[in-house]
């Protein structure tokens, strides 16, 4: 296929340390609206009279739909700007969140949860590739890894704030507020952000072709696996709380956790000195070990353990991802990072409802984290050694 156009590079950016602050900000609130109801899954079953598995299917709707919407704003973004995207992305967030707030039933819950999650997914890899092309280049690995911490940390901060309003109708304040701010978002990065693509827009098929895919084999498998053990682990916990099995706190399971997630913005550092593969590998290795804390140790304090340690490996091992990803295909950078979200929530959708499953067929909290660690393990051993081209 032949080029369409060509656009000219931007011009500098205007205050950018301000620019990518603002966009941390709503990527943390937009992307805890798929991990808050973790917070709130023995809520759920309670409210809608449902078991464990089927409850955490509020978050797998969210995460299934995310994963598609990511392939489909992914090449809209690289046709069309990445503005028009991350537009689209809040204004329908924004609507979807605020039918949530007021929907009756629990199948019209998932239906909705499913909408909020595709037009979720206009503002990530949108806003990621954004930032790799109009931020100053000193600043585009710190920022990268800036505003993949706050998607990090929402997975937390996510979680306390809706558990903080979980009470009554668990999901309706956590999805009002949001609401809200996302069309006032919306309206702020459609009149001040600057647009326009640093690349080329290319005619239809070929931004598939550009995208080294042998290359990124092994990468994406990484990214598939790489937030399922945190999904896992945060939803047994809670379970397994509410339950009475466990007397370790959700609430300060997740407070030993957030110094982790918020290293996530020193990662560039350590990836500039250290290199992206070998924190993909230190990053999974990392978690593997943190996982095998409550098996080694009593269930409260391996619990602990695990919370404050395994979050630092996912520190390092997204922005690293993230980075060997949209450098590994320049011409086609949102739609090559949106296929690694795409898997990545392939699996973080599937992980609440294995979870639940799980537990409710008489497994325990030792053997999910078993299995977080095995999987974290694999992906050690599937990135040890970069597929060649």
């Amino acid at each position: 296929m032949s080029e369409v156009k060509q656009k000219t590079p931007p011009q500098g950016l205007t205050h950018p340390g301000l620019v990518l602050a603002g966009l941390s900000l709503v990527a943390v609130c937009i992307m805890a609206q798929l991990y808050g109801p973790i917070a709130l899954i023995p809520e759920i079953s309670a409210h809608y009279s449902v078991g464990p598995e089927k409850a955490a299917w509020v978050i797998s709707s969210f995460g299934f739909a995310l994963a598609a919407g990511f392939l489909v704003f992914g090449r809209l973004s690289d046709r069309f700007g990445r503005r028009v995207c991350m537009v689209t992305g809040l204004v329908g967030a924004g609507l979807s969140s605020a039918g949530v707030a007021f929907a009756e039933g629990f199948e019209m819950i998932l239906w909705l949860r499913a909408a909020q999650g595709f037009f979720t997914a206009g503002f990530p890899p949108s806003t990621i590739a954004w930032l790799q092309e109009r931020l100053p280049e000193p600043m585009r690995m710190t920022g990268t890894a800036v505003f993949t911490c706050s998607l990090l940390v929402s997975g937390i901060v996510g979680q306390m704030l809706a558990a903080v309003g979980g009470f009554g109708e668990p999901l309706r304040w956590a999805a009002m507020v949001p609401a809200l701010f996302f069309m006032l978002a919306a309206l702020v990065v459609a009149i001040w952000l600057p647009g326009g693509v640093a690349g080329r827009i290319v005619a239809s098929g070929a931004d598939l072709q550009t995208i080294p895919y042998r290359r990124l084999l092994r990468v994406y498998i990484g990214s598939a696996l790489s937030l399922v053990p945190f999904v896992m682990f945060f939803a047994a916990v809670e379970i397994e709380s509410a339950a009475g099995r466990l007397m370790a706190d959700p609430v300060y399971v997740r407070y030993v956790g957030l110094p982790g997630l918020l290293a996530t913005a020193f990662a560039g550092l350590m990836i500039r000195r250290f290199g992206v593969m070998r924190m993909v590998l230190l990053g999974f290795v990392l978690m593997g070990l943190a996982f095998l804390g409550p098996i080694v140790a009593d269930a409260v304090t391996g619990v602990y353990i695990a919370g404050a340690v395994f979050t630092f490996g996912i520190a390092v091992a997204i922005p690293a991802l993230l980075l060997t990803v949209g450098n590994a295909a320049p011409d086609a950078r949102a739609l090559a990072i949106s296929i690694h979200a795409s898997v990545q929530f392939v699996g973080v959708a599937l992980a609440p409802a294995v979870t639940g499953l799980m537990l409710e067929r008489g497994f325990s909290l030792t053997d999910v984290c078993l299995l977080a660690a095995g999987l974290s393990f694999f992906a050690v051993v599937m990135n040890i050694r970069p597929a060649r081209v």
